[in-house]
């Protein structure tokens, strides 16, 4: 699991704002902090889709998550780090999502491995695909040219076969969205 992409996903949540596929939550129970300042989808598609090309990974240990708009908008920049310090203390109690799918598709087993060989082959001369999990209160499935899937099962069970399924799923969405 990241830390930044289930941050940005979270910060939908926190402020109400509604980014396709992720426009489930309640738009009511979100404070509008960041879209009173302006920060609309676009803005949050931007921010997210640098962390994937990233690999869902700040540049170094003193870089906050809202420093990605520094010379676009400060007011952002600062909320948005602000924001993070909130979310620090929960971000722990959202990684369930990965403990989860992890026992629910036993990766370990040799169900696990003959999974990975058939996506493998599906695959192709694809770039290595990234699976991404995170916490959202409904089950979405995004996925991001060149080769990420962002995957909230919202506490659904998956198992093996399940994530097979959703993974090629993606593969086929991945690779239609390469071609265009």
């Amino acid at each position: 699991m990241s830390p930044t992409v289930d941050f940005a996903v979270w910060v939908l949540e926190h402020d109400g704002l509604q980014v396709s596929p992720f426009n489930k939550h309640s738009e009511m129970l979100g404070n509008r902090l960041l879209q009173d300042l302006g920060f609309t989808a676009d803005n949050w598609q931007s921010w997210l889709n640098y962390f994937v090309a990233e690999g869902a990974k700040l540049p170094s240990v003193d870089t906050k998550p809202g420093d990605f708009f520094g010379d676009i908008n400060e007011k952002w920049t600062i909320k948005l780090n602000d924001l993070w310090q909130i979310y620090l203390p929960c971000s722990n109690s959202r990684r369930y999502v990965e403990h989860v799918v992890t026992q629910q598709i036993g990766l370990r087993s040799n169900t696990g491995r003959s999974s990975w060989e058939t996506l493998n082959k599906a695959r192709g001369d694809m770039a290595p695909l990234q699976v991404i999990l995170t916490a959202y209160p409904h089950k979405v499935e995004l996925y991001i040219a060149p080769s990420t899937i962002l995957l909230c099962p919202a506490g659904a069970m998956i198992s093996a076969q399940d994530w097979e399924i959703i993974l090629l799923r993606g593969i086929q969405s991945l690779r239609s969205l390469n071609e265009n």
